[in-house]
């Protein structure tokens, strides 16, 4: 555990020497680069038994890469991704593809966070110390399609729906879950009326009745590989989603900025959909990695809440309390999970 920690704290120091040493207006791109890079090198540089999931994709990875390309898209997987490591496995082994993977993966994060955080330091550690980051160690088809769906939110405000479109295709050849991300282009720019709020609670509503067969439509059409059905639990992170989305309605929309509010609405509406997808998760844990394709725009609207409160004294009083409580949520994820404990780069 003590690694994960000293990777926080690193970047925590790249934040400050940053902040306090770059005084023109390249800092949040120097921080978020070297930020980047170093938690490339911890996930990229890791050891094939970091993640529980490996078990599975290496010797995937080693199929593709010693079979011919006959064989290879004969497999009944996602062509997109097994085109992937076919490619990767031309060039070398196990260690690069985890290398290029979570490259690939935290390229979408790192890019939205440059484009649309207010608070870029904090977008990161949100990052980090909850789910998103360490996710990536081991769901690498489902990582690599959130990346692509994450530059795929530049055509959502750009409103270009080809690109959009286009995106969203080959996300779905990595891992087709990818295809729940369609509705967002369509409601992102709905404005979160009374009227609107009404239906789409009432949806939620009907999603909870029907729950299990809105999951068994669900699994047989893009989760099959995750068809069996566990005790999923997921109440505490839907009431999470709930308190979030209802705290940044209250203090986003007070102000009066249209960009701003055009925005928030994307965030928002992607937290509702991921509010309507984790009613589900009660039936089936997994569920909840479909909830993270919009479970992601915390990332934006925590640090969004925060500085829209005018009181500076209440702003860094915020800070300081969400810092702590992602940190302690963090120790405590680290250390309930035998999947990444211990710690250890390929190379040692």
């Amino acid at each position: 555990m003590i690694y994960y920690l000293l990777l926080l704290i690193i970047i925590s120091i790249t934040y400050l020497l940053t902040n306090y040493l770059i005084k023109n207006e390249n800092k949040k791109t120097i921080f978020l680069s070297v930020a980047f890079i170093e938690m490339l090198l911890f996930l990229g540089l890791r050891d094939t038994s970091v993640g529980i999931d490996l078990k599975n994709y290496i010797p995937f990875f080693n199929l593709f890469k010693d079979s011919g390309w006959d064989i290879v898209l004969r497999i009944k997987l996602e062509k997109g991704y097994i085109i992937y490591n076919k490619l990767i496995g031309l060039v070398g082994g196990e260690n690069l593809f985890l290398f290029i993977t979570a490259l690939v993966s935290l390229f979408g994060v790192y890019f939205s966070i440059l484009k649309y955080s207010k608070n870029y330091f904090l977008s990161t550690f949100i990052f980090i110390t909850m789910h998103f980051y360490i996710f990536l160690f081991s769901g690498l088809r489902q990582a690599i399609a959130y990346s692509i769906i994450w530059i795929s939110l530049k055509y959502i405000k750009e409103r270009k729906l080809l690109k959009f479109l286009a995106l969203v295709l080959i996300a779905t050849t990595f891992h087709k879950t990818a295809i729940i991300f369609l509705p967002v282009y369509f409601l992102s720019n709905k404005k979160l009326t009374h009227k609107y709020l009404i239906i789409f609670l009432i949806v939620i509503l009907m999603t909870f009745i029907f729950k299990l067969q809105i999951f068994n439509i669900i699994t047989k059409l893009v989760y099959g590989n995750y068809a069996a059905i566990q005790n999923g639990g997921g109440y505490k992170l839907l009431l999470l989603l709930i308190i979030i989305f209802i705290g940044s309605l209250y203090i986003l929309y007070k102000k009066n900025n249209k960009e701003e509010q055009e925005q928030n609405n994307i965030w928002l509406n992607m937290l509702l959909i991921g509010i309507l997808v984790q009613t589900l998760a009660s039936i089936e844990g997994n569920i909840a990695r479909l909830t993270m394709y919009f479970e992601y725009s915390i990332i934006f609207l925590i640090p969004n809440i925060i500085e829209e409160i005018d009181d500076k004294k209440i702003r860094i009083f915020l800070k300081c309390i969400v810092y702590i409580l992602l940190t302690v949520y963090f120790v405590i994820s680290i250390q309930n999970s035998t999947s990444y404990i211990p710690y250890k780069m390929f190379m040692f």
